[in-house]
């Protein structure tokens, strides 16, 4: 991630307005880095179907063309070849099996279903990630990496919350910092262990801040007149630990 962030920073050298990182409709570990007066970094999400098997087919299919690699995006010299193919296909399979079971009325069908889906999403979320990844260092054709794989590019549609929120605190030396709390499906709350960090160096360095279960901390006792960046992330039970998210930078007074 350092690396990346060295990178970002070369691009943006022309650009003097804040930036600020999302999360797309919800959709975890796509990541977007806009600005007003910039181009936009493009990113893939998994668009994944709603049915069980067209979203089970489309995993298949996913991971098929990732082995075919058909123009080399997936493989040395041009990026490390994804580490869980085995694992993908392991949950593909379970998948199926869990939705047969839960068709033929088998016991303990559906409950197979649902962990079949949940540990296949998981394997997913790291598909995407990795994805994501390549495409932040080949944006030149990052469209055509995230078509080979068949996933869809991400148009950055707008979104009012951000992942991660700052501002000025109430004492001096404070920050405010608000994120979005990850949710299921229907609306509601997971629980979710937070991690946070702040640095006052352009990310070279990182200071952790106490991890929690709290959406919204403070942080204390930071130099007036320095500029600021926070970071997040967090761990469910249900989806593992996410990727870092970034905030724009903030000076405490």
């Amino acid at each position: 991630m350092k690396n990346k962030l060295k990178m970002i920073e070369n691009m943006l050298k022309p650009f003097k307005n804040l930036l600020f990182w999302r999360k797309t409709k919800g959709k975890k570990g796509v990541v977007i880095l806009m600005s007003s007066s910039m181009p936009l970094i493009i990113t893939a999400r998994l668009a994944m179907p709603k049915g069980v098997l067209e979203y089970q087919n489309k995993s298949v299919a996913m991971r098929q063309a990732m082995i075919n690699n058909t123009k080399g995006y997936f493989s040395l010299p041009f990026s490390p070849v994804f580490t869980h193919l085995a694992k993908w296909k392991e949950d593909n399979d379970e998948y199926l099996k869990g939705i047969n079971a839960s068709k033929n009325r088998v016991d303990g069908g559906k409950a197979r279903k649902k962990s079949g889906k949940l540990a296949l999403r998981i394997t997913l979320n790291k598909v995407e990630n990795y994805v994501n990844d390549i495409m932040l260092d080949h944006q030149n054709v990052a469209s055509q990496i995230a078509e080979n794989v068949l996933m869809e590019v991400d148009n950055a549609r707008t979104t009012n919350k951000q992942e991660i929120e700052v501002e000025i605190g109430d004492g001096a030396g404070e920050i405010k910092v608000r994120t979005l709390a990850p949710k299921y499906e229907n609306g509601q709350q997971m629980r979710a262990t937070y991690e946070r960090e702040y640095s006052k160096d352009k990310g070279e360095t990182w200071l952790p801040m106490q991890s929690n279960n709290k959406a919204n901390d403070v942080a204390r006792r930071l130099e007036s007149g320095v500029s600021y960046i926070f970071r997040k992330r967090h761990t469910t039970s249900r989806y593992g630990t996410t990727q870092w998210f970034y905030s724009k930078p903030i000076t405490p007074d």
